[in-house]
């Protein structure tokens, strides 16, 4: 037998059909257990990199023909989630749309990596906002803000800026 046909199992001996079995576990529990910092680090790779939508009001009063184009220049202008975060002179508006936006997305997220991404820009776009305009953009406590902040400290999987980031919003807050 070649290394790419399927075994035919009609001519096994139980023993070699349950060590086949075993060894298509292992390969789905292998799988499953993929590091979830690794998976959680390439959303959060996805998420800076994406741009933040189009105003609505600004949409709206496009004219047909841009409207129609709309999804493909939505791709080249602007600047990256990612940038917006990092640069020091980002607006508040613009920190408040990266909340919400990552608060939206997180609570319609697909599994538990991806929330965690979501959750790290939320608390990325608050601890910004703590930083960079001295304003609290949430309705959390300091108690509660300098836990999450510590949390995403801690974080093997988050960028070396974020974690900056949260430990700037840390200090901040005087801890």
């Amino acid at each position: 037998m070649k290394n790419n046909e399927i075994p035919d199992t009609t001519k096994m001996e139980n023993a070699q059909k349950k060590r086949l079995f075993n060894l298509g576990l292992e390969a789905a529990h292998s799988l499953r257990d993929v590091d979830s910092d690794q998976v959680k680090a390439h959303y959060i790779l996805d998420m800076l990199a994406s741009k933040l939508p189009a105003d609505p009001d600004i949409e709206e009063n496009l004219p047909d023909l841009l409207r129609a184009l709309k999804p493909k220049l939505r791709s080249v202008t602007g600047e990256t989630i990612g940038t917006l975060l990092l640069s020091t002179d980002t607006n508040i508006t613009d920190i408040k749309k990266i909340k919400d936006q990552a608060k939206q997305k997180g609570t319609a997220a697909k599994n538990e990596s991806e929330r965690d991404a979501f959750l790290a820009v939320y608390y990325a776009a608050i601890a910004y906002a703590l930083v960079y305009h001295n304003k609290i953009i949430s309705n959390f406590g300091s108690h509660e803000l300098i836990q999450a902040f510590q949390y995403f400290c801690d974080q093997k999987w988050l960028t070396t800026d974020l974690i900056k980031l949260f430990r700037l919003a840390l200090d901040q807050l005087g801890k």
